[in-house]
């Protein structure tokens, strides 16, 4: 039957009136449509895997490209960059808790951000003076972010009052 009709077997969606859309190449960082934020780029540089490349001189291209794009260097200073660098460890070694609230209130600087820290840390400390713990973020109150204030303040070592 194809020999016969040679056209249903290049798109017979087409014949039945539905559009065809066909995707070039995938983007690296979504899927097919272009997102250029540097966070996605920041993201797409941390995930990346040497076996996504076909071998070490393309991996190398491929994560220099992704910092570039992530980085900017053509818009940002060398203390720009740095700080923004510090910025993303220090959110790495936050609680859970903290690191959700404060990616949701997003701090220009890092004395923005320590700041914020420590008014958390304030108000965690009060809260589990009173006996509950604040949700600062979309995880529970009393996990991670009473264990860590637990083993680092000692009880009633908080420095405020409510």
């Amino acid at each position: 039957m194809l020999k016969e009709h040679p056209e249903m077997a290049e798109a017979p969606q087409q014949q039945l009136g539905i559009p065809v859309v066909k995707l070039e190449k995938e983007l690296p960082w979504g899927r097919g449509r272009e997102d250029p934020s540097p966070e996605t780029f920041r993201l797409r540089f941390r995930q990346f895997r040497y076996q996504e490349a076909a071998g070490p001189q393309e991996a190398l291209r491929e994560l220099q490209e992704l910092c570039r794009r992530w980085l900017r260097p053509e818009l940002h200073t060398k203390e720009q960059i740095l700080e923004l660098l510090v910025l993303e460890q220090f959110l790495t070694i936050l609680p859970r808790e903290f690191y959700a609230w404060i990616r949701e209130h997003g701090p220009e600087s890092g004395k923005a951000l320590a700041a914020m820290v420590e008014d958390l840390t304030e108000r965690a400390l009060e809260a589990k003076a009173v006996g509950s713990m604040p949700r600062a973020g979309r995880a529970g109150g009393n996990s991670t972010l009473q264990r860590h204030l637990g083993a680092r303040h000692p009880a009633g070592a908080s420095g405020g009052q409510a």
